[in-house]
């Protein structure tokens, strides 16, 4: 923003995977973040941010990773200095649960442990990792190539179940995107599957609705709105953003074509979710204002003019004055 500072920190290699990194007992003003590297012929490192907002200050420290390139990185909100990370080769993806030793002072000091390995059923390639959100420590989704997901419990190191998404096809299909909301007890679960998108239900394991043809093409990123149950924002190959009610998945509230080539990523603004930003191939990264879908709707012409209809009347009857009146005495006698 004009007249804004900005703290910039470069790496060495080819980055695609960034994520906050929840450290418990963090010191005031400084954020923590992770950053993997994704190199094919060259080592690959795990880079380890601290930003300090008062100083406006970037320090890093470089810890070596040995598993091939990372794809993605899943930080834990309650299991502190804890991640998930996929890595490997594109065809063959695999995923672990890391903890990171951030106690050492010297870059050597830093210890990279793995709490667990993720392998799937018939070691079938991953290709997302998703925290159940809030509730549960320790639980988390992967989802696998092999038209499965997975629910892991990492404090007990242990495969919790599993089930397979129903397909009207027997093609192979193209896996991109989980997301776990935290509504209803955190009962969806949100998969992407080609151009569709399959709502779960974790606790009973069943597949309870599908957004069929959500895009033309694959669909790339699903992210689900914290401020209002049933709503969740998708984008895909076409380019295009789209706002869905799970409650009638068969057309979105909100669809825009804001790109012009595939669209990678999408993710909810936490706190104002009128707000959605995406991000394309073609470089951009783009905030789109969706208040119609949000939490906080704005007003139609019509139902403003009422409200404005409304108090005319009442001011000119005198009622304003008497509620003002009452409000003081209220106060008054308290």
């Amino acid at each position: 923003f004009p007249g804004e500072t900005a703290a910039l920190c470069g790496f060495d290699n080819p980055t695609r995977a960034l994520d906050a990194l929840y450290v418990e007992d963090c010191v005031d003003d400084v954020s923590t973040f992770i950053v993997g590297t994704q190199c094919t012929r060259s080592p690959n490192f795990l880079y380890h941010l601290l930003y300090n907002d008062d100083e406006e200050d970037i320090q890093s420290k470089t810890i070596p990773f040995n598993n091939g390139e990372i794809w993605s990185l899943v930080s834990s909100a309650q299991l502190s200095s804890t991640f998930a990370a996929v890595f490997g080769p594109a065809h063959r993806k695999e995923a672990s649960v890391f903890s990171l030793n951030l106690e050492g002072e010297d870059e050597d000091d830093s210890v990279l442990k793995n709490l667990c390995n993720l392998s799937m059923e018939g070691n079938s390639s991953i290709y997302d990792c998703v925290w159940k959100p809030e509730e549960d420590k320790g639980v988390l989704c992967v989802g696998s190539l092999s038209h499965s997901v997975a629910f892991w419990d990492i404090t007990e190191q242990k495969l919790i179940s599993s089930m397979d998404i129903d397909r009207d096809t027997d093609r192979n299909t193209i896996h991109t995107s989980l997301s776990w909301s935290s509504h209803q007890s955190c009962k969806q679960l949100f998969a992407s599957l080609d151009e569709d998108v399959y709502v779960i239900d974790p606790s009973s394991n069943t597949s309870t609705c599908c957004l069929q043809g959500a895009h033309v093409g694959c669909v790339r990123s699903i992210d689900y709105n914290k401020n209002k149950q049933y709503m969740i924002c998708t984008t895909g190959d076409d380019g295009c953003v789209c706002v869905w009610d799970t409650r009638n998945p068969s057309t979105p509230v909100y669809k825009h074509a804001s790109h012009s080539f595939w669209a990678w990523c999408i993710k909810y603004n936490t706190f104002y979710d009128k707000l959605i930003l995406s991000s394309c191939s073609d470089g951009q990264v783009l905030v789109s204002n969706v208040a119609s879908a949000s939490s906080d709707p704005p007003q139609t012409h019509a139902s403003a003019q009422n409200v404005v209809s409304s108090n005319k009347k009442k001011i000119a009857r005198g009622d304003s004055n008497d509620d003002d009146n009452d409000g003081d005495d209220d106060d008054d006698d308290d």
